[in-house]
């Protein structure tokens, strides 16, 4: 459970948004949409599209499912939409677009991210249940943000996202993001996820790194490190004995073997 936390709006509303985030993501109706799937309609998930802010909120059942209006509803911040805050979350709707509700740690992180006039743009799905049952999952315009209570709340979008939905998204060997994504000297943006780190440069194919090969490079110092960058993905070794695992990097290569462990083996 997280903290009372105050915040003042972009819309100059100041109010403690405890209720909001208290249960974590937040208290949307629970639905089993396949949160992760790239090919999501989203206007179908859930409680399905609704042309006006009030009629979605009618829909999420009122004062006694969704609390109290806080301020009126009013045009947001970049005249393309309107939006109304609540006592559990909010409700987003961009002009000629469906109405959705954001809440709890997801409502938090997207704050962050500048609101709608952000990275991410305006949600384009309530928030809803992942498929593997551990965490939250909002979709906006231009990325999505994960939420679950091992991770807390990180947004992910653009091509590390599309890498992690291709791998399986938080059914893959890296799960759920734990950090958004950052600038870093080289390649220029990384996102951490639970078991392993995406790199990402416009000049490349983004790579993961994970496992005990993921280990050994962090031991190594990283992209900055000895080996530098990812330049593959993981694959088995060719030629060479069934089972052996290797990954390449910008000075070297690490292997992998169940009898001897990952090593680096400089180029």
């Amino acid at each position: 459970m997280q903290s009372n936390k105050t915040f003042h709006t972009r819309f100059h509303t100041t109010f403690t948004i405890a209720a909001i985030i208290a249960s974590g993501a937040g208290c949307a109706t629970d639905g089993d949409a396949d949160a992760d799937d790239p090919t999501e309609e989203y206007a179908s998930e859930l409680l399905g599209c609704y042309g006006t802010i009030d009629a979605k909120y009618q829909a999420l059942g009122g004062p006694g499912g969704f609390g109290q209006p806080l301020i009126p509803e009013s045009t947001t911040a970049g005249s393309t939409g309107t939006h109304r805050v609540y006592s559990s979350g909010a409700i987003y709707r961009r002009f000629n677009q469906c109405a959705w509700a954001v809440q709890g740690g997801i409502l938090e992180k997207w704050g962050a991210q500048g609101w709608e006039l952000g990275v991410l743009g305006y949600p384009v799905s309530d928030e809803e249940w992942v498929t593997d049952q551990r965490g939250r999952v909002s979709h906006f315009e231009r990325g999505s943000i994960y939420w679950s209570p091992a991770t807390g709340a990180a947004a992910i979008r653009g091509p590390i996202r599309t890498k992690w939905l291709a791998m399986g998204g938080v059914h893959s060997v890296l799960g759920y993001p734990v950090r958004d994504e950052a600038k870093a000297i080289r390649p220029p943006v990384i996102q951490e996820f639970e078991w392993g780190t995406i790199y990402s440069s416009p000049l490349a194919t983004p790579y993961a790194v994970y496992g005990a090969i993921g280990q050994l490079h962090r031991e190594l110092g990283g992209a900055t490190g000895v080996a530098g960058a990812p330049t593959t993905d993981e694959s088995s070794c060719w030629p060479s004995t069934l089972g052996t695992r290797c990954q390449r990097f910008e000075r070297g290569m690490i292997t992998w073997t169940a009898s001897v462990g990952p090593r680096f083996r400089p180029s």
